[in-house]
């Protein structure tokens, strides 16, 4: 039996990365130190979620590669914090964070 114990995401920069996700998901991010860069780790339903420095991780990709569904309550609500929050809306029902990483959303009577 496998199950989804975590997600990585790389980040240009993860301050602003962490504060979306912890405003708009409330996401549980605390940082953590490696070496000389901040990284932000948290428990995102259930699920471990952890921002990256990508000169950390060794990545160097311009757009994304993977792409989040998110269920939430109320995706219209979600959009508007998320824009207030350094990402942008994608059409009716995703958004864009503050890396430009494009987040689906469903209501949660979708999931």
């Amino acid at each position: 039996m496998a199950w989804l114990y975590g997600v990585t995401i790389a980040a240009t920069d993860v301050r602003p990365m962490a504060a979306f996700y912890q405003r708009v998901f409330n996401a549980g991010l605390r940082e953590r130190q490696v070496g000389a860069f901040a990284l932000f780790v948290g428990d995102f339903a259930g699920v471990r979620l952890t921002l990256c420095p990508k000169a950390l991780a060794g990545i160097d990709a311009t757009q994304n590669i993977h792409q989040l569904t998110i269920a939430v309550a109320d995706v219209e609500a979600t959009i508007a914090l998320a824009e207030q929050h350094g990402g942008s809306a994608l059409g009716e029902s995703a958004v864009r964070d503050p890396d430009g990483n494009s987040i689906e959303l469903i209501g949660t009577s979708e999931a």
